[in-house]
């Protein structure tokens, strides 16, 4: 049944040329390049959740095969310890604002990592991906447990390919318990993931790890990470920062602030050590005050809401003159990998795609292009202009990219789809 499922997923990508194996190098395992830094736990933190992890990973009787966590520097972390000993068999980064997201590459990547891996496997390589090299032919080295990690399934595009996924992957762990591969998938707890994971058949194979944000243990590593990284801050700027900084009290606001979300933390830092700025007291003395004017508690119907106001405080920097420019590259950036373009629905060629190719879509200047964007270095990754015929404009944390394009969070810095836009400037050159 898991291979029937399997082969119904993937057997349009041979039909459309959507995907092939020299696609892999677009999406990104634990150790791309693409992704530096990547999002790994801080030292000392999620301690005992890597701990419990570790621990049933490597269980001699592992009744479930399927683990669901929360976050994606956990899964980097457990990515690192298993490179240690040769046990990693893939490890899939997915990221919607990245345009790392499309369903029909999941399987292909794990199946072009799982190759480069283990040798016996590569002769099966092109004949079954899943079900006969490990089920039917019982490949592997020496009886290892080989483990599989999947992150960000929420970014993939389309909630039902995200169910579905989880469900193949059920289904293959339920109908053959003995194969010596060990899944695990980090995902934010969408509603509709978190029900299929409910679901019994899936229930009967995988259990689930989830820190909630408020709890003392995610509490006491975000404590941990601000004041590792305020250390790290005084040390690179230690001439103009004094050594009691920040004061207690500021930083006790700023933990209660982030109440255990740990991407508040880390946009924090990102906001207050940007060496554009070279003024990290300043921009502490700038956060403080959105803090205080926003005049609210996190809660867990609405966790984002200094996260929201810092992202506020941030695009509210940018001169209205230049707002609108700003405004459609974002726009591009979040959507154009998804636009469609002509009756057959091409997509848009590569080069286009790069900061070089859209600021010449839209007619605008280099200088132009850098100081629209230059407010928004803590939350972009804005590649120079030597390579930016080659590289896009992305997004350092999905966080920001959710922000930009739900209305009611980001008020009157939302951003729309970007079609109309991209055609019409095509319609003009």
């Amino acid at each position: 049944m898991f291979l029937i499922l399997l082969l119904n997923l993937i057997s349009p990508l041979y039909r459309s040329h959507e995907f092939t194996f020299t696609t892999y190098h677009s999406w990104r395992c634990h150790d791309s390049s693409a992704r530096t830094p990547p999002p790994r736990c801080h030292p000392d933190t999620r301690v005992k959740l890597l701990a419990r992890i570790t621990a049933w990973f490597e269980s001699q009787a592992l009744l479930a095969l399927i683990l669901c966590v929360g976050k994606s520097a956990v899964v980097q972390t457990f990515a690192e310890y298993l490179v240690k000993p040769n046990r990693l068999g893939a490890s899939v980064f997915i990221s919607r604002p990245n345009k790392r997201d499309n369903p029909h590459g999941i399987f292909i990547t794990i199946a072009y990592q799982l190759a480069t891996r283990i040798e016996a496997y590569r002769n099966y390589i092109f004949m079954v991906f899943i079900v006969e090299p490990f089920v039917e032919k019982k490949l592997g080295d020496g009886g290892n447990r080989w483990g599989i990690l999947l992150d960000g399934l929420d970014e993939l595009r389309g909630t039902d390919a995200q169910c579905a996924i989880i469900q193949l992957i059920s289904n293959f762990a339920n109908e053959y318990p003995n194969a010596p591969l060990v899944w695990i998938i980090a995902s934010r707890p969408e509603s509709h993931i978190s029900n299929t994971f409910e679901d019994d058949e899936v229930r009967r194979s995988c259990w689930s790890e989830y820190i909630p944000i408020d709890s003392t243990e995610a509490c006491e590593d975000v404590d941990r990470f601000l004041r590792s990284s305020f250390q790290s801050v005084q040390k690179n700027f230690r001439h103009r920062v004094p050594n009691d900084w920040p004061s207690n009290t500021d930083f006790l606001k700023l933990t209660a602030a982030a109440s255990g979300l740990f991407i508040y933390a880390e946009v924090v830092m990102q906001y207050v050590r940007d060496s554009y700025h070279t003024d990290p007291v300043s921009r502490l003395e700038v956060l403080l005050s959105v803090i205080d004017r926003s005049n609210a508690t996190p809660t867990e119907e609405n966790p984002f809401v200094h996260l929201d106001a810092l992202y506020t405080e941030i695009l509210s920097s940018i001169p209205s003159t230049l707002w609108e420019t700003t405004k459609r590259l974002l726009g591009f950036a979040l959507y154009g990998g998804q636009i469609k373009i002509g009756i057959f629905g091409h997509e848009l060629q590569p080069n286009l795609l790069t900061l070089r190719g859209v600021s010449i879509l839209f007619g605008v200047t280099q200088n132009v292009v850098y100081a629209s964007l230059d407010k928004c270095r803590s939350t972009l990754k804005i590649p120079g202009w030597k390579v930016a015929h080659k590289n896009q404009l992305t997004f350092f944390h999905a966080s920001f990219a959710d922000y930009l394009k739900n209305s009611t969070r980001s008020g009157s810095f939302y951003v729309g789809y970007a079609e109309e836009d991209v055609i019409m400037s095509l319609l003009e050159i």
